[in-house]
């Protein structure tokens, strides 16, 4: 199997959001390159992608370097994640959108493993997903616990 090619995905719509969280799902970070540059209004997440889209059925499989981008960001809150400024490790699974009342504004949520989370109030959904040409074998495929309480409450 061969190398990746490069993904640049872009997301204006809740549609968009759901297939760069698909891209996304089982991205890894270091809490230090989470990034919130409030003068420019962007969030940025530069991580390491698991390549879905390669198909798992055998190895190897790809991750390749991301950087996920969300902009118009107006406000960042934090739940369940270690200190910002740690080298920890974090799993993104999923990114949610919530609209507000007043669309097209919203929050934009990122959900992370052991029910961490990143809540970003944002003016209108405004992502990118932009791959690197870095993309490296792997032998592991992320699996997940799946605690059957919470999912049939």
């Amino acid at each position: 199997m061969e190398k990746p090619s490069p993904l640049r995905l872009f997301a204006e719509d809740a549609e968009g959001l759901q297939i760069i969280s698909s891209m996304t799902q089982d991205g890894l970070a270091k809490m230090n390159k989470l990034i919130f540059d409030k003068k420019h209004r962007r969030f940025t997440v530069e991580m390491n992608r698991f390549n879905w889209e390669k198909g798992v059925k055998k190895k190897p499989y790809f991750r390749t370097h991301s950087l996920l981008a969300i902009d118009s960001v107006l406000n960042v809150r934090g739940r369940k994640l270690p200190a910002t400024t740690s080298e920890e490790i974090v799993s993104l699974l999923a990114i949610v959108f919530e609209p507000a009342e007043i669309e097209p504004e919203g929050k934009v949520r990122l959900q992370f493993s052991n029910d961490g989370e990143i809540e970003l109030d944002v003016e209108c959904i405004d992502l990118s997903m932009i791959d690197t040409d870095t993309s490296w074998p792997t032998t592991k495929k992320p699996r997940h616990k799946i605690d059957l309480k919470k999912v049939f409450r």
